[in-house]
């Protein structure tokens, strides 16, 4: 065979078999190269992109944590005014200004903390054991003042309800004890000139105080119930005898006496729980600062 015979057969060689294996595995490493390129950039695009969502979960989260914080101490402030009001006058029971609690709601019962406590231990992952202890504190906290607030806002209802009730049956002790002091004024007149000038002062002390406030208390207590009950308990010590519109007018006052005195007792009884929440509000808002402190300044 001659040389050019010889250079044919090798040129068809490369031409025909060498040249498309080199192509084909160019191609395929091409292929491969760009599908790793962009295996690796889809990845480093997801990890961006999961990144960005974990500090848009941890900037969400943040800002529901800073709101509920405001929210608590401004509600804990409500408290402390409630407190103040029943220590200023214990007769008149008022509801407590509320805020509401919408944002304490959606952290304590909606949100989905498996995934807001994973973005925060993955932004804060230098110590993930103390990451998780933060987190779960700042919940608990949070959880701790919505189921107080709430438990507040049930309690003071009742008790509003409750005060309402001994107040009506303290009006309608009055009202009895009042028409039987017109029974008795006419029998004093008739038959006891002494007591009935006695008993004339107190009605007319009774009606030159009265300023028109049917539901002031303090002044049906100190004017009406107390002033004739001692009078009916000395008259008839004194005495010494029974008149039967003394005795009730007696029994009437008494319990005037004593229902005013309970509206007192358990409105005190309803400031001195407030005082106990108000204190546990307290320390729990400290740790729900402590807690969430790093996460407030970072975002």
């Amino acid at each position: 065979m001659n040389s050019s015979g010889r250079n044919g057969f090798w040129w068809d060689l490369a031409k025909d078999f060498l040249l498309p294996l080199v192509l084909g595995v160019f191609a395929g490493y091409m292929a491969y190269y760009i599908f790793v390129k962009e295996t690796k950039r889809d990845r480093v695009n997801d990890e961006a992109k999961k990144a960005e969502e974990r500090s848009d979960k941890l900037k969400y989260f943040s800002a529901l944590v800073e709101s509920a914080l405001r929210t608590s101490i401004q509600q804990k402030n409500n408290l402390k005014n409630q407190i103040k009001a029943i220590r200023q006058n214990n007769v008149e029971f008022q509801l407590m200004t509320q805020v509401p609690l919408y944002d304490l709601k959606r952290i304590s019962e909606e949100l989905n903390l498996e995934d807001y406590l994973l973005a925060y231990t993955n932004i804060y992952s230098q110590d993930r054991t103390a990451s998780v202890k933060e987190f779960k504190n700042t919940i608990a906290a949070i959880d701790y003042l919505y189921d107080v607030f709430q438990h507040i806002i049930i309690q003071l209802k009742d008790s509003q309800m409750y005060d309402y009730q001994r107040k009506k049956k303290l009006q309608e002790i009055y009202e009895n004890g009042w028409n039987l002091s017109g029974r008795l004024m006419l029998y004093f007149q008739r038959n006891d000139p002494q007591s009935y000038s006695e008993f004339l002062q107190l009605y007319q002390n009774f009606m030159q105080n009265h300023q028109g406030d049917n539901y002031d208390l303090q002044f049906y207590n100190d004017f009406f119930f107390v002033p004739f009950n001692d009078f009916c308990t000395t008259y008839m010590a004194d005495n010494r005898r029974i008149i039967p519109e003394i005795l009730e007018l007696g029994i009437f006052t008494r319990d005037g006496k004593q229902s005013f005195n309970q509206v007192k007792s358990e409105n005190d009884i309803v400031k001195n729980d407030l005082i106990g929440d108000f204190k546990i509000i307290y320390s729990s808002l400290m740790e729900l600062r402590d807690n969430s402190e790093r996460l407030l300044a970072d975002f």
